[in-house]
């Protein structure tokens, strides 16, 4: 019972994968005994410095209190006192992260020229009027920057998650309230939240779509651009991000042409596996919308080049996966587990894309161990598929 749990003081100074796994930690540095145990990468945050520091871009010259706090590089503070660097309103780090965004990763978020045009171009406008939008684009870049400089991966993903946690606070007030004045603004922020909860450190376990709480909290901001494009379509559509909505939509109308898991026979084996173990009607109908979705998916991304796969094509079944599957996969119920594995070949096709990398491997290698050995059996195609090998 939830009453007997023993309670613990929160670490405020802990490490950061003990603070995404919801554990407390030891504070050990440089490596805590849970990420020691767990053989994971152990990052902290870096210590805050006690003047105040520069404000993002051009907030800095009007807005200190909301200023977000980075730490000082020795390679900067040899060059710009901190009392320099705010009189010029520049913080040099953030302007590192948006130089990057624009030159690096804008182009690895679509393979569409123009698609990766709005991303490089249009997106940065709109986080120059939007805060919440901005910070969200330079946690990205940090994350992309963490993964081509190992040596300084510590830092940037600590300068990543500072940025996307202001950003969150930001955004989570005006999430409710969608206008027409806001709705490029909110989707763009939902997208980049998606990409950052997936190029942020992985911890064992990890399901991407469920956490030790139920749905994880990204994919539940993720799946609200859902009534952002149901309430604002039309002024979405004829706004700044109208391109990326136009050719987003000629690629589901792609995919609804997929006739889902009728013609393919490793789902239909799979549909015949859970009608052998669940009676219960109206769990068959949530696990059957489910596979046929993932049919229409398997269809969509087997008539695309691997080159052309886009986003879109991957992440779609995630949108349209019901409330009552996606509980059914928090409680750990193996024929949802098995119909996520199927997933992971979808998500596969995406695996030369930075964010994404590993990602197929690592979800079916948590499925795999938390199933018993019968349903291990269920998921032998998409571990063939994905070519992992059981430890």
């Amino acid at each position: 019972m939830k009453s007997g749990r023993r309670t613990h003081r929160k670490s405020r100074t802990g490490c950061i994968q003990c603070k995404m796994r919801k554990v407390k930690c030891d504070e050990n540095r440089p490596k805590c005994n849970n990420c020691t145990k767990h053989g994971i990468d152990c990052i902290f945050k870096p210590m805050r410095t006690s003047s105040p520091p520069p404000a993002i871009l051009s907030e800095a010259s009007t807005s200190s209190q909301t200023a977000l706090q980075t730490p000082d590089r020795n390679e900067i503070s040899s060059d710009f006192s901190s009392s320099q660097s705010q009189a010029s309103g520049m913080n040099m780090t953030e302007l590192e992260l948006l130089h990057n965004y624009s030159t690096s990763t804008a182009y690895t978020l679509s393979r569409h020229p123009v698609v990766q045009s709005v991303w490089r171009v249009t997106v940065p406008q709109i986080g120059f009027s939007s805060t919440y939008v901005m910070r969200a684009i330079l946690a990205l870049s940090a994350l992309h920057l963490a993964y081509y400089r190992p040596t300084q991966k510590e830092f940037y993903i600590s300068q990543a998650l500072l940025l996307h946690e202001t950003a969150l606070r930001m955004a989570n007030p005006i999430l409710p309230d969608i206008t027409q004045e806001n709705c490029s603004s909110l989707y763009l922020f939902a997208a980049l939240t998606c990409l950052i909860s997936c190029a942020k450190p992985r911890i064992p376990g990890d399901f991407l779509l469920v956490g030790e709480s139920g749905i994880s909290d990204w994919l539940i901001l993720f799946r609200g651009t859902r009534l952002i494009i149901y309430s604002e379509i039309e002024t979405l559509k004829s706004g700044p991000l109208g391109p990326m909505f136009s050719i987003g939509s000629r690629r589901f109308k792609l995919r609804e042409k997929g006739s889902g898991a009728n013609d393919d026979e490793h789902l239909l084996k799979l549909q015949r596996f859970i009608k052998e173990t669940v009676t219960e009607q109206k769990l068959l109908e949530t696990y059957d919308t489910a596979i046929h979705e993932i049919g229409k998916s398997f269809v969509a991304i087997n008539s695309l080049e691997s080159e052309t796969c886009e986003i879109t094509d991957v992440f779609i079944w995630l949108l349209g996966v019901s409330e009552e599957f996606l509980g059914l996969v928090s409680q750990r119920q193996p024929e949802a587990l098995c119909i996520v594995a199927y997933f992971s070949v979808v998500l596969h096709r995406l695996n030369s894309v930075w964010w994404v990398e590993g990602w197929s491997t690592h979800l079916i290698s948590s499925i795999y161990h938390a199933l018993d050995h019968e349903h291990q059996h269920w998921i032998q195609w998409p571990i063939e598929q994905l070519g992992w090998k059981p430890g």
